[in-house]
């Protein structure tokens, strides 16, 4: 790895993001949007050291089909992206310091096993912290690419960070991976333990999809959570986590209990519509052009 690649993730993951996050809120914030701006101009991304050097040309292709969606409404710059992947880590940088936690504001929680599905949206992921509340033992399904030996070693160690802290609040609970604890996960789940997924992924197969409205298009979503909630007979949760000034607000979506995985179609809904609303909070939305489509159709309709 080129020695001054090493050098300068290290100074931003280790020194400069840890420092914003013991910032105060304006301090933190100008800093941050400081930082996007050098992420956009260089148009950085932790992918690349992992091979995935399309990101900034689907970030620009989504940006491009969202806005044309939106007319009239004025178009989102792709500086606003940058900024909202930057607040991100930010938010991580502070869970991991012990900040963002105390920043959640949730509603009351559901008292029974729960499968929870949310996105790459606002602090959807970071806050989850929130289930510590539910007093039960939760996991969450991650991806291995940050196991990659070819990331540097800092981004390598401020991931691990991140799902130290996550699991800090999980009650016992771990972060699993999807390309190794499958068997482990499904297990854990049979004993009891509430899981979160990431939903907002595309399909691999039209089998393991279910199509949801999403920017005009039915998009083909993976559908792994809700087929592990139809098998296992448990409720699915969809939640998002939104800015509320300093602090981090819970928005829990519909609750469903279903005997397929179609039936879970409304809590998928619930992640496209906020999505749809806020598209600037939708940090990872270069995944939109992987995302196999169907025929058009219009707003909210199925």
């Amino acid at each position: 790895m080129n020695p001054f690649i090493r050098i300068r993730e290290t100074l931003d993951y280790e020194v400069l993001l840890p420092a914003c996050a013991h910032l105060p809120e304006p301090f933190a914030t100008a800093l941050t949007h400081l930082r996007a701006r050098a992420m956009l101009a260089a148009e950085r991304d932790w992918r690349h050291h992992v091979g995935d050097i399309g990101t900034g040309i689907r970030r620009r292709q989504a940006l491009e089909e969202i806005n044309a969606y939106r007319a009239p409404s004025p178009p989102i710059p792709l500086s606003t992206v940058y900024r909202a992947w930057a607040e991100d880590e930010l938010d991580t940088a502070r869970l991991i310091s012990g900040d963002l936690p105390r920043r959640i504001v949730c509603p009351t929680l559901p008292a029974e096993q729960t499968i929870w599905i949310t996105a790459h949206f606002g602090a959807s992921i970071n806050g989850a912290t929130f289930v510590h509340a539910t007093g039960r033992v939760t996991d969450a399904l991650a991806s291995d690419i940050v196991l990659s030996p070819k990331l540097p070693p800092a981004i390598k160690r401020f991931y691990a960070r991140k799902y130290r802290a996550l699991e800090a609040a999980f009650r016992g609970g771990r972060v699993l991976y999807y390309e190794r604890h499958l068997k482990r996960l499904y297990r854990r789940v049979r004993q009891g333990n509430d899981l979160i997924v990431v939903t907002d992924l595309p399909s691999a197969t039209e089998e393991a999809s279910i199509c949801v409205p999403l920017f005009g298009k039915k998009r083909r979503f993976a559908i792994g959570a809700a087929k592990l909630a139809a098998a296992a007979g448990i409720a699915l949760q969809p939640y998002v986590i939104l800015p509320d000034g300093p602090f981090r607000k819970v928005v829990l979506g519909p609750r469903i209990r279903g005997r397929r995985p179609k039936d879970f179609l409304p809590a998928y809904v619930f992640l496209a519509d906020h999505i749809e609303r806020r598209p600037q909070c939708w940090w990872a939305l270069d995944l939109l052009p992987l995302m196999p489509t169907l025929t058009k159709t219009s707003r909210r309709t199925q």
